[in-house]
């Protein structure tokens, strides 16, 4: 379950991102937002498996953002 919620989770954002930042460099503008910040704060139990992988996806989006500039 673990490696399922991951390769969704933050290996589909770096997938995205990976085919979208081409383009957005091409055309000199775009916008990347992943929907990971609720996931970031507080503790929830429910979201044990979720919460990791996203809290990886805003960093990842960050770093990705970062390196495109």
């Amino acid at each position: 379950m673990w490696n399922r919620v991951l390769a969704v989770n933050l290996r589909g954002y770096l997938a995205a991102s990976k085919y979208a930042i081409p383009h957005m460099l091409a055309v000199g503008a775009g916008t990347i937002a992943n929907g990971a910040f609720r996931h970031l704060l507080g503790g929830d139990l429910r979201r044990i498996a979720t919460a990791p992988p996203k809290a990886r996806s805003w960093s990842l989006t960050k770093h990705l953002v970062l390196r495109s500039l």
